[in-house]
């Protein structure tokens, strides 16, 4: 669907910018809300990631925000429900204070949850208990 058939061209809340690569992480920076539309992944997309290590707050269908905690680490909306993407949307923008400590928060889930030293200690314990199934 375009923005025209969503009936939301001309909204004032909402900016679609176009923009290579290399003006994204300027263009983060300036959102007040970020947002993930899809309502399933595989794993957590990367996206999500990006924007809660950036410190955002998070607007997400559960089924794509593994991890995440509604009201602690971002807003969540059960899959589908779109008024309810909405609404969230649209409490975020109305209380600030909220939508930053989500920010903060979500910050911090990624920098403990998926930094690199963590991924890291997951895999080698992974690569331990396959070397060990192995070896009986």
């Amino acid at each position: 669907d375009s923005i025209d058939s969503l009936g939301l061209s001309g909204n004032e809340l909402i900016d679609i910018v176009p923009a290579p690569f290399e003006e994204i992480p300027e263009l983060l920076a300036g959102a007040t809300v970020a947002v993930n539309p899809r309502t399933e992944c595989d794993g957590i997309p990367v996206k999500l990631l990006n924007y809660m290590a950036a410190g955002k707050p998070i607007i997400s269908f559960a089924g794509s925000a593994p991890g995440a905690r509604h009201g602690e680490t971002g807003w969540l909306v059960p899959d589908g429900d779109v008024d309810g993407f909405a609404e969230g949307a649209l409490a975020l923008l109305d209380d600030a204070e909220f939508a930053a400590g989500l920010g903060r928060n979500a910050r911090r889930f990624v920098e403990t949850e998926h930094s690199w030293e963590h991924s890291a200690e997951m895999a080698e314990d992974l690569y331990r208990r396959v070397i060990s199934e192995r070896a009986r």
